[in-house]
């Protein structure tokens, strides 16, 4: 049985009051891989988002009711999480004067209107590449240490572990993990790469651990847990 993992990947929210204009914008982004979009129907709704996640990317309109885009973005830098998040701004060509505005909150991209997938993709892009998207995170969750000692018994040690997921990942994936144990007050961190997977309900990956000093960390701690056990 694979141990219980959290798939974290890319999260854009898309900020924009017009339904069919968030649409086709979040049809465009679904072209990328690992990306979750998150919707806001306005700033206001964005903000209050912004309490329950921490996007990598935020996608913006100017022209909004209740709070136009300006004020979303100079609110949103007033929060310490996310002064330095990269919001990619959509807007017409002729509006010089929003992009000057914009470049002056930190605006990282710009999509002109009309609104097309390919520039969509590109923005993000870009933006990725001058801030690099961290690496799809496996949250494994254990209910005790004597749990996390049968599975290193079991798959660790010999520098493996099976994980049920939230979705398939390709072979060849890197990806980290974090161990979460009861008792253990920071995460056990390893570095992996997909060896497998089995599609399903809650698809299952091989993963093999390629970070060596990891590996070896990792035995000293279950030595230390082992003993603390006797």
């Amino acid at each position: 049985m694979g141990s219980s993992a959290k798939y974290v990947a890319m999260v854009i929210l898309v900020v924009e009051d017009s339904a069919s204009m968030r649409q086709l914008v979040c049809s465009a982004l679904a072209r990328i891989k690992s990306a979750i979009v998150v919707e806001a129907l306005d700033a206001v709704d964005a903000l209050d988002k912004l309490g329950e996640i921490h996007p990598d990317i935020i996608m913006t309109d100017i022209n909004m009711p209740q709070m136009d885009g300006f004020t979303f973005i100079a609110r949103l830098r007033q929060r310490p999480e996310h002064r330095a998040t990269p919001v990619i701004v959509l807007t017409t060509e002729s509006d010089e004067h929003d992009r000057e505005r914009a470049s002056s909150l930190g605006v990282a991209a710009y999509v002109t209107k009309p609104i097309r997938v390919h520039d969509v993709v590109a923005a993000v892009a870009a933006v990725v590449g001058e801030h690099p998207a961290p690496a799809i995170v496996l949250r494994v969750a254990y209910d005790s240490v004597a749990d996390l000692i049968d599975d290193y018994a079991a798959t660790l040690v010999r520098g493996e572990i099976v994980v049920s997921n939230a979705r398939v990942l390709a072979d060849g994936t890197a990806v980290e993990l974090a161990l979460d144990v009861p008792g253990i007050a920071d995460a056990i961190r390893l570095t992996g790469v997909v060896r497998s997977s089995i599609p399903g309900d809650e698809p299952t990956l091989a993963i093999e651990l390629v970070d060596g000093a990891q590996r070896a960390a990792l035995a000293r701690t279950i030595e230390t847990l082992r003993s603390i056990d006797r």
